[in-house]
C-alpha cells in the first residue's frame, strides 16, 4: 500500500452526484483538496473537499452565490492506467444545509 498527500487538483473533469446531475456545470471553477490518496493493488482511494460558489442550477435550486464546499471518499479500480470502476461517497446532506435548502441538524435531547 502507498499513502500520499496532495494539496490542490486542478483537474478539469465533471463531478457527478448518485443522481447522475453533473455538480460542475452550476459550480464553475471547482478546486479540489486532496487530504490523502492510497493505493493498492489496483484499487485506488482518495480523500478529498471541493470549494466553490453556487452559480448555476443544482437538483432544481436555483443559483444562490453561496459559497460551499462538501467531501468524498472515492474507490476507483485502475486497469493498464485507466479507470474502469468507480465508488463515491459525498457530503451532500452538508452541502443541501450549505445552499439553504435543508434546514442545520439540530441536537438530539
Amino acid at each position: 500500500m502507498t499513502l500520499s498527500t496532495t494539496r490542490r487538483s486542478r483537474a478539469r473533469h465533471p463531478i457527478k452526484t448518485g443522481c447522475g446531475c453533473c455538480i460542475s456545470a452550476c459550480v464553475p471553477r471547482f478546486p479540489t483538496f486532496i487530504h490523502w490518496q492510497a493505493a493498492a493493488g489496483n484499487l485506488v482511494t482518495t480523500y478529498k473537499t471541493y470549494h466553490g460558489t453556487h452559480q448555476g442550477e443544482f437538483l432544481g435550486i436555483p443559483a444562490t452565490g453561496k459559497k460551499v464546499s462538501f467531501y468524498t471518499v472515492d474507490a476507483m479500480r485502475v486497469v493498464d492506467g485507466k479507470i474502469t470502476e468507480h465508488w463515491g461517497v459525498a457530503t451532500l446532506l452538508d452541502l443541501m444545509q450549505q445552499l439553504g435548502v435543508v434546514p442545520p441538524l439540530g441536537r438530539q435531547r
